[in-house]
């Protein structure tokens, strides 16, 4: 049962699948991971076993996969999107965006933004472009290359958790505030720009 009355879900996830493919030493990919992070801190920060939708594969056999994603996009309490490249040249998940945002009283209410890759502000859809992004990822020392953030990596557990914790900190005001009132109403912003671990998009 989600912890927000009136919404059918918590959370929703919104990803590029390409993103979530475990690579060389990892068991699973940084969505799956992220997601498994979030459900266990946001619940124990809310004192409720949050409801996060996300896994399109777990739909039944039977289910009409359009309406049933869109269904879900356009009733929860907020949505997560993990920004990169492949996710903005989806259009699967430009809908997934849009049938939030339809049903939000602002175009911003309740939307959180992670950053797997740096992101230049203006490749990042309009009803992005104002929102502070959540940096998990690691510029390398030639200040050019990046990756997304592993917990397998010693010297990357601290910073991943550090903007974990943010994250679920702002997810869990947001939902606490939705539950007192009934419906989701706008997050407190995500970080202040002078914050080192949380970023815009792209500098």
């Amino acid at each position: 049962m989600p912890a927000v009355p009136g919404c059918r879900h918590d959370v929703f996830v919104s990803y590029a699948h390409g993103d979530d493919q475990p690579v060389a030493g990892t068991q699973c990919g940084f969505v799956s991971q992220l997601v498994a992070d979030l459900k266990t801190e946001v619940s124990r920060k809310v004192r409720n076993d949050v409801d996060i939708w996300w896994d399109h594969h777990k739909l039944g056999g039977d289910t009409r996969i359009t309406p049933e994603i869109m269904a879900a996009a356009g009733d929860s309490a907020c949505i997560i999107i993990i920004a990169s490249p492949a996710y903005l040249r989806s259009e699967w998940c430009g809908r997934e965006r849009t049938a939030f945002c339809q049903q939000a009283t602002n175009r911003q209410t309740g939307i959180f933004l992670v950053g797997m890759e740096p992101i230049e502000q203006g490749q990042l859809p309009n009803s992005l472009r104002d929102l502070i992004a959540y940096q998990f990822f690691r510029t390398l020392d030639d200040g050019r290359t990046t990756r997304p953030l592993r917990t397998d990596f010693q010297q990357d557990k601290e910073p991943y958790y550090n903007r974990l914790s943010q994250l679920v900190q702002r997810v869990a005001e947001h939902l606490a505030q939705s539950g007192s009132n009934g419906r989701p109403k706008p997050a407190a912003p995500a970080a202040k720009e002078t914050d080192p671990s949380a970023i815009r998009a792209a500098p």
